[in-house]
């Protein structure tokens, strides 16, 4: 008989992006009865049954904590694992963590698992921060295993008391869906003015502020260089931000591009600036294509970029020495690029997706008893 793996996320946006190839891989390889318990837009609902990895079912969660509907979907949960059971539970993002974890636990699903990608109370304080720290207490405590998708954010949860070292873990080198080597390459060869990028969403948690100082002070030194930001502009504030920036000659925004790969490849270096992240798998994606990360030495983005081999990073205020790299970087591109030649080795080895993919199916198999 199969077994049988329940995967549980907020939203159907999280299945098809964070775990893009993944599931069928995992499926495949366990050959597994596997079930999708997940909120979302319709048509990334649609998009996610399309993908014919197993059951999809649709549960009402709400990103923003809501009394009476997240009770609600609490009981609802419950109810779904009393007439369904699962060899394998695991749950993700914040609002399935908690909501799955007491679900699942009371209704004694086997094996339970919470996969942390990060927190986003990273930068909260007081009785906010605490009371997040609260409920991951309690995710944490109804299950059997956590993983976490970096060191360093495993660290800080375990340095707080929240999560036990004990039932802890990460694999291989972490990430929760590496990097894909074949779509990510380098481009065969970079002309015309000096490209800085970043990709990723534009708000203050993700930099926008050191940013706009970033771009002011290199324009000043060097007006030639070219600044290009792919993203969602997330709040008013960044969104004000952005639009004076654009009035500076050799800056541009896009709000999407699906090829992405195609941004790195164009670009001659890449700046992450996020304060905080579970794990920076765009940093990833820039050394597949030989492209260096200059970034912020904070949880999740440490991990993901190795110094001196893929980038450098910095020190949150210290923008001035971000200024200064980029500015020594456009003085010799082709040296500079040398510098950082073996980022893409490094990206392959430790963050393929074949190897991360892989140690979740070894993980997985453990726990179902297949070995």
């Amino acid at each position: 008989m199969k077994k049988k793996i329940c995967f549980m996320i907020t939203d159907a946006v999280s299945f098809n992006v964070l775990c893009r190839g993944q599931l069928e891989y995992i499926k495949r390889e366990l050959d597994a009865d596997v079930t999708l318990i997940c909120g979302g837009d319709n048509d990334e609902i649609h998009k996610l049954k399309g993908r014919g990895v197993g059951k999809v079912c649709i549960f009402p969660f709400e990103r923003k904590p809501s009394l009476l509907k997240d009770f609600y979907c609490l009981f609802a949960l419950f109810l779904f694992f009393c007439w369904n059971r699962f060899d394998l539970v695991v749950y993700s993002t914040p609002k399935a963590m908690l909501l799955g974890s007491l679900s699942s636990a009371f209704s004694f699903q086997k094996k339970r698992v919470a996969l942390v990608r990060g927190r986003v109370y990273e930068n909260f304080s007081g009785i906010k921060r605490y009371v997040f720290l609260f409920f991951d207490r309690i995710a944490f405590r109804f299950s059997h295993e956590v993983v976490f998708i970096s060191s360093s954010l495993m660290a800080s949860y375990i340095d707080e008391g929240v999560a036990d070292s004990r039932c802890a873990r990460v694999l291989a080198k972490g990430s929760s869906n590496g990097v894909d080597i074949d779509r990510f390459v380098p481009a065969r060869e970079n002309c015309g003015p000096f490209r800085v990028v970043t990709v990723g969403r534009l708000c203050v948690d993700k930099g926008v502020v050191q940013l706009d100082k970033i771009v002011r002070g290199v324009k000043a030194k060097n007006p030639a260089i070219e600044f290009e930001f792919v993203g969602k502009i997330e709040d008013a504030r960044s969104s004000e931000i952005v639009e004076r920036l654009l009035e500076i000659d050799g800056v541009t925004h896009f709000e999407n591009d699906p090829c992405v790969e195609q941004v790195f490849q164009r670009a001659d270096l890449h700046l992450f600036l996020s304060n905080r992240e579970g794990f920076g798998n765009v940093a990833l994606e820039a050394a597949a294509c030989g492209v260096p990360t200059l970034g912020l030495d904070v949880v999740g983005v440490r991990d993901s970029i190795s110094q001196g081999v893929s980038g450098m990073r910095f020190d949150v205020d210290d923008v001035s020495g971000i200024i200064n790299e980029i500015i020594r970087a456009s003085g010799d591109r082709e040296a500079y690029r040398q510098q950082y030649s073996g980022a893409r080795c490094w990206a392959m080895e430790n963050f393929s997706q074949i190897v991360v993919w892989s140690a979740y199916v070894d993980f997985y198999a453990d726990l179902l008893g297949y070995k």
